[in-house]
């Protein structure tokens, strides 16, 4: 995999995941409830593969076998790409800080509680397709899938994909000035304020 690759395979991978988005909005509207789940899940899936390959074009060193190698692994694990899904959302919650703090502080929570539920959530993706065998018990995806549940992906896929097109393509036209920009902004950004942050979050909610 090499920086010209990946360059000519994001705007693919974007324009994709608008598409399973959209064809799920289609069968949603059908109520084909159950795969409309799965395709707004794989949406979420896809845009997080292109988040995935715009943070390689900034912050790895792509001639390097081993990480070409890992790229080429990482961008098929289901799991991981549902974890790195949610960092597309993190981008905007500085702005988010400044007009509702209320907002942002929900935001980031619910951003903990998914992170903690990628395993469940892939699960949930298979329930939306096979019909599962738990506790003894035969369950359709009908009987596994519930509207609330759809309308709630749908608007995460559609919030994720609407933030990561503008974003992820911006950089590919300009990942060259952005990569030198972001070296400065790393050495000026302290993770552990961003740390010490979300905690105090987490902290909030959990004792009230």
């Amino acid at each position: 995999m090499t920086v010209d690759q990946i360059k000519i395979g994001i705007p693919k991978i974007v324009n994709n995941a608008e598409e399973l988005y959209q064809d799920a909005k289609i069968l949603l509207s059908n109520n084909r409830i159950e795969r409309a789940y799965t395709l707004f899940q794989l949406s979420i899936e896809e845009i997080a593969k292109a988040f995935i390959l715009t943070n390689a074009l900034i912050f790895d060193d792509i001639s390097s076998k081993e990480v070409s190698s890992k790229l080429e692994k990482v961008i098929l694990n289901h799991e991981f790409k549902s974890m790195k899904s949610i960092g597309i959302e993190s981008y905007v919650y500085t702005i988010i800080k400044n007009i509702d703090e209320k907002v942002y502080e929900k935001m980031v929570l619910d951003a903990v509680i998914e992170y903690r539920s990628i395993k469940l959530l892939n699960n949930k993706k298979n329930e939306s397709l096979y019909v599962s065998f738990n506790n003894n018990i035969f369950e359709s995806p009908k009987e596994k899938i519930k509207i609330e549940e759809v309308r709630k992906i749908k608007i995460k896929a559609g919030f994720r994909i609407q933030i990561g097109k503008g974003f992820i393509l911006g950089i590919v036209k300009n990942n060259e000035l952005i990569r030198e920009k972001m070296k400065e902004y790393i050495q000026e950004d302290n993770a552990s304020e961003r740390i010490n942050e979300y905690t105090r979050i987490i902290r909030k909610y959990k004792d009230s």
